[in-house]
């Protein structure tokens, strides 16, 4: 009779608890698996087939490829539970169940194909304990903090298809290649180097899950909420419609997560806290602390302009002596177009500088109805020449007639607009108007 206090399988450490090197649930499984001389599959049959709602017609593909296997879902968290009981080994460090309370499922682990850095796994090469951290496995991360290489998809071969294993010869290892066998991915060239932002993100991330297991599955999303609240307030004056803007996100989303209407998202969490140069970790405790500035993000296409963040020192004096020149400039410029260059939003000069704003907005107001009525004049006077050549001739004048016989067209959007107001008016019989009565206003 076997003694119900030792574990089915050989208890395996998981590897670096407590570190942004803390192993993944699936690396573990694998390494498992390879220790009891199992494929994988056969490991999760016999562990899943002790469990009393364990159906032998399952289809265990699903289980295994179907779904992030280090994720926040509940398969996920059930199949780390069985292998915990397992094994006798505490796996809630291996996956991101730990922090389902406080975000969204949403883009946050890969399901099929696992990734990995190309020098860890070489300089690892001669370890026994060669294992993949769950870093690797979260979408946002694009990189290795600890040797600043892009990570690479486990599907990648380099080898030529003529040395590739049969599927049946395939092996799932950590570290090596499931296409050709290759130990440390040797078949694929050397490693590419990742970007500033890139690092940033993996080693904000790898701190996040260097949390312990007791504090991470203490928070909540309204600690969570709060860091997020401070960092609108401290870098965004309180404007959560602005901070999601910069931070290349959906006007709304910021406000639905202080308003508690939506789950945050992480990929669209470490935006924000790269914008603003926050600790990550520290938001999810509920406070804002500040890690250094973060490099510049490249202004996306969707967005016509990206304001710079709040933190950036603006040369005042400069603004001040550009909006004097513009206000005594007779092209009578936008005020827009005098702070595009200095990246400063036009509210944060009309806060400091409220008159000289005043003065560009109004006058280059001015200039534009000025030029607005100079094609409805033009216009009117032309219309108004075809029209009475037309009825001299005993033709109708009608809207196109006319516009043939002055050899102008008409269009709705733009300053053509007041070309359209002046043939209306013509066809009506009014007399010439302003631009501001033609409009109605």
């Amino acid at each position: 009779m076997r003694d119900a206090s030792r574990s089915i399988f050989y208890g395996l450490p998981l590897m670096g608890v407590g570190t942004p090197e803390v192993e993944s649930l699936r690396s573990y499984l694998l390494r498992l698996a390879a220790e009891h001389s199992m494929i994988p599959r056969e490991l999760v049959v016999t562990v899943a087939s002790r469990q009393a709602h364990y159906r032998p017609d399952a289809n265990l593909n699903v289980i295994w490829r179907g779904f992030p296997v280090s994720g926040t879902s509940d398969r996920a968290e059930r199949l780390a539970t069985m292998l915990s009981e397992a094994t006798g080994v505490d796996l809630v460090p291996a996956t991101l169940a730990r922090f389902r309370q406080v975000i969204s499922a949403r883009r946050l682990c890969h399901a099929q194909t696992s990734r990995y850095c190309p020098e860890c796994v070489r300089r690892r090469v001669e370890d026994t304990h060669v294992h993949a951290p769950l870093l690797w496995e979260l979408q946002v991360v694009n990189a290795c903090p600890v040797h600043g290489s892009r990570l690479r998809s486990a599907a990648e071969c380099g080898a030529p298809p003529s040395v590739r294993l049969p599927v049946n010869r395939r092996v799932s290892l950590p570290g090596v290649c499931g296409q050709c066998g290759s130990i440390g991915f040797r078949c694929t060239g050397a490693s590419d180097l990742a970007g500033e932002r890139d690092l940033w993100v993996a080693d904000q991330a790898g701190k996040l899950l260097a949390l312990s297991p007791a504090e991470s599955t203490s928070l909540t999303r309204e600690m969570l909420t709060a860091g997020i609240r401070e960092v609108v307030n401290m870098r965004f004056d309180g404007q959560p419609v602005r901070a999601a803007t910069q931070a290349r996100l959906a006007r709304a989303t910021v406000l639905h997560w202080l308003e508690g209407m939506e789950a945050v998202e992480l990929a669209a969490l470490f935006e924000l806290a790269h914008l603003a140069a926050a600790d990550v970790s520290e938001l999810f405790r509920g406070r804002y602390v500040e890690v250094g500035p973060a490099p510049d993000l490249p202004v996306s296409s969707g967005i016509t302009r990206i304001l710079p963040p709040r933190y950036e020192r603006h040369d005042w004096t400069s603004v001040q002596a550009a909006l004097f020149d513009a206000a005594n400039d007779n092209r009578m410029p936008s005020l827009l177009s005098v702070l595009a260059p200095f990246g400063i939003d036009g509210s944060d000069a009309r806060r400091r500088y409220p008159t000289e704003c005043h003065t560009v907005a109004r006058r280059h107001d001015a200039s534009r109805r000025k030029r607005w009525q100079q094609v409805y004049d033009s216009s009117y006077a032309a219309f108004s020449a075809a029209a009475d050549d037309l009825r001299r001739r005993g033709v109708e004048p009608t809207r196109a007639r006319i516009q043939e016989a002055a050899n102008l067209c008409c269009f709705g959007s733009g300053r053509s607009i007041y070309r359209s107001r002046a043939l209306e008016d013509v066809l009506a019989g009014r007399k010439s108007r302003t631009v501001s009565q033609a409009s109605g206003t």
